[in-house]
């Protein structure tokens, strides 16, 4: 029964302590960092909301706004059941870079990001949620990452 508490014990602080002392050992042993550089692929951003009519404007023009080239930019909201005003505001949107896909009974988001995603057209996919502000240049600095065809 000893060592039943030690092995126990040994596997918990090795999922505490031990994984990310294996990690740096082997970061700083075999380095293999990412080659960044200018890569601008299409990019679809995936929103699920339900009932966000107080910030689903704001969130909008936060997404319109982002500092990436327009034709490359997609934005995929999914209306869960929504019952307040939210999907009269993402009708009156009127950009054509926004695909709206209404669900007149909540399916919970789970089931609304895997709507979005089969309706997105982009090489990269990217969640986000209603009350989230993303800086402006977040999005062309995460896709600099994937120049490097090691990453994916």
């Amino acid at each position: 029964m000893r060592w039943l508490f030690w092995a126990s014990a040994g596997l918990i602080g090795y999922t505490y302590a031990g994984y990310m002392a294996w990690l740096w050992l082997r970061a700083g042993l075999r380095p293999r960092p990412v080659r960044r550089g200018p890569h601008q692929p299409p990019v679809s951003i995936v929103m699920v909301v339900r009932n966000e009519e107080k910030v689903l404007r704001e969130k909008l023009r936060n997404l319109l706004t982002l500092d990436y080239p327009a034709d490359r930019l997609e934005l995929v909201v999914v209306s869960d059941g929504s019952t307040d005003a939210t999907e009269t505001i993402l009708r009156e949107c009127g950009d054509a870079r926004v695909q709206i896909l209404m669900n007149q009974l909540p399916r919970g988001k789970a089931c609304g990001l895997n709507d979005g995603v089969e309706r997105s057209q982009g090489e990269l996919v990217m969640f986000t949620d209603a009350r989230q502000k993303i800086e402006p240049g977040a999005l062309r600095l995460l896709a600099e990452n994937f120049a490097d065809p090691e990453v994916g």
